[in-house]
């Protein structure tokens, strides 16, 4: 799969969302349109060609967004201490307060990778883990903050471990008892903390990120609803519709058909992309 576990690349148009944070680290490039930003209890406006890169554990929220088509792409924490060998990851990128030549250079990284990703078959390509690869290199030549002035706090390390382990078990059933259990914290401190620091319940964190999950199999694979279901762990094709229309005000039929219909309509408008 183009996609995996480490490295994860959506074209979409973003939805009304509450605040929430996850481990990933979330790089997003604004394809089409406009959309405004939460970060932090900052508003950031974002327009077409802008790009926020949105650090680990960081609450952020989409809203009014205008005709909107966004690449999202999720790289895990733990590919990026692999490839850079240190501990704390912390990344500066804002196109909105401050557009860079270091930004200009990673629009044509960002638009290359995009039209490999879009090339590129089942299996992926050669070519798109080569830009993979050079856009961890940009970040961390252009945007990477030092250790020494982001130290990482211990309840961001324990909260840090729990959506690891969500985010590799999500189709399993999971409890916020078990996962206290692991950590040795009582169940109530872990939940304070969670709620504290991601902006959402453990449940409906587990949520989120089956849907997530659920989306990419709709817009990336032949799979039934049925199968995807079951894959992303829900505990009946009843509870994921039900779930999905909650969240997408649609079908999930109806939400494949419509995203895949705006990101074909931004392809035939936009066909010709830069190159490296």
């Amino acid at each position: 799969m183009k996609n995996d576990e480490n490295f994860r690349i959506h074209i979409i148009e973003p939805e009304k969302e509450e605040k929430h944070a996850h481990r990933e680290i979330e790089i997003n490039y604004v394809l089409s349109g406009t959309a405004e930003l939460n970060l932090t209890g900052e508003s950031f406006h974002m327009r077409k060609n802008d790009i926020i890169l949105i650090n680990s554990n960081k609450l952020h929220e989409w809203k009014n967004f205008r005709q909107c088509l966004v690449c999202r792409i999720f790289i895990s924490d733990r590919l990026i201490k692999e490839t850079l060998g240190r501990h704390s990851i912390h990344f500066w990128c804002n196109s909105v307060v401050n557009s860079v030549h270091d930004v200009d250079r990673l629009r044509i990284i960002l638009n290359s990778l995009i039209k490999r990703y879009r090339s590129a078959g089942p299996g992926g390509s050669f070519s798109l883990e080569c830009s993979k690869y050079l856009l961890l290199e940009s970040l961390s030549e252009n945007f990477l903050i030092s250790e020494e002035e982001n130290p990482a706090a211990p309840e961001d390390q324990r909260i840090g471990e729990v959506l690891d382990y969500i985010n590799r078990h999500y189709s399993e059933k999971l409890s916020l008892g078990g996962l206290a259990e692991r950590l040795y914290l009582s169940e109530s401190y872990l939940s304070r903390l969670f709620k504290n620091t991601v902006g959402m319940t453990f449940r409906e964190y587990i949520s989120r990120i089956r849907l997530n999950n659920a989306v990419e199999s709709l817009l990336y694979t032949e799979k039934s609803i049925t199968q995807i279901s079951q894959e992303c762990g829900f505990e009946n094709l009843s509870a994921f519709n039900k779930l999905f229309k909650k969240n997408f005000s649609c079908s999930p039929s109806e939400y494949k058909n419509r995203l895949r219909q705006n990101a074909e309509e931004y392809k035939e408008n936009n066909g010709k992309i830069s190159e490296l």
